[in-house]
């Protein structure tokens, strides 16, 4: 499952995070992101640490995965762990990341 919502993708950016959801136990594959000034076009990097494997212990700390345009869930992920918590009044992508990372691996694809 992924989700795009005002911002664009790169053409390869589903693919690439496909073939590494594909790897045993990962739930979620995040990437990095620039923001393109749509006046002058110049591009800035949004910095993501870039982690992978167990990381719930990390995430608990900071939220380094980003924005819900940046992920990939597997669909395994989702029918273990549900789907975003409406009842929460923010952060609700934060939360899922939490959930899915604590039973499934993350990963990375380390690129816009």
């Amino acid at each position: 499952m992924a989700f795009l919502d005002d911002d664009e993708w790169f053409l390869e950016k589903l693919e690439k995070q496909v073939q590494k959801i594909l790897n045993k136990n990962v739930g979620l594959v995040y990437c990095k992101a620039i923001e393109i000034n749509e006046t002058t076009g110049k591009t800035t990097q949004i910095i993501n640490e870039m982690h992978k494997g167990s990381q719930y212990r990390r995430l608990l700390k900071q939220n380094f995965i980003g924005s819900n345009s940046y992920i990939l869930i597997s669909r395994e992920a989702i029918e273990k762990v549900g789907y975003y918590d409406e009842n929460l009044p923010s952060h609700q992508d934060y939360d899922l990341f939490l959930r899915i990372s604590k039973e499934f691996k993350i990963d990375n694809v380390p690129e816009p």
